[in-house]
């Protein structure tokens, strides 16, 4: 049941995502793909240095997420089997926790999306609608929404169910 709720949050949060890329594709360039405004008139070396900067800076915070989840799920994993405080107080945490994990989450898929926004102001030929289904900045803002809400929504409560019993 979980992988089956996992695969769905992440195929809503990839057509999410397509419908962001597509309005600043739309925000971005007429529809025979050339530019509305070439506000940002760089050299073409400056500007492979600025979108190079910006998929560095996607996989980076990537990373840093993965890290920030990690110790987010030792700290309820730890709590969950700490019997040293009462079960009240071990709920609130593990609670608050989760909650960390969407607020975590929302911040950098935020993150991802401006990096993309930036990229795209830098672009020089429209892209075609489907194509943000096949950049790793999709699968890396979905994947990550994905594990937000399972955690808050299957496996928190899971989780608070069982201490209870």
């Amino acid at each position: 049941m979980i992988i089956l709720f996992f695969t769905g949050t992440t195929i809503v949060s990839c057509v999410v995502f397509l419908f962001i890329m597509n309005y600043l594709r739309n925000k971005n360039f007429k529809k025979n793909g050339e530019r509305i405004d070439n506000w940002r008139d760089l050299s073409d070396e400056l500007q492979s240095a600025e979108i190079k900067y910006h998929n560095e800076s996607v996989y980076k915070a990537f990373e840093f997420y993965i890290k920030i989840v990690l110790a987010i799920f030792g700290a309820i994993g730890i709590a969950s089997v700490s019997k040293e405080y009462n079960e009240a107080n071990i709920i609130s945490i593990i609670e608050y926790l989760g909650y960390g994990t969407l607020i975590i989450t929302l911040l950098f898929a935020f993150m991802y999306v401006s990096h993309q926004k930036a990229k795209i102001e830098r672009w020089k030929k429209r892209f075609k609608w489907f194509e943000p289904l096949m950049w790793n900045e999709c699968w890396l803002f979905s994947i990550s929404i994905a594990i937000a809400i399972v955690v808050n929504c299957s496996l928190i409560p899971e989780l608070i169910e069982n201490l209870t019993c």
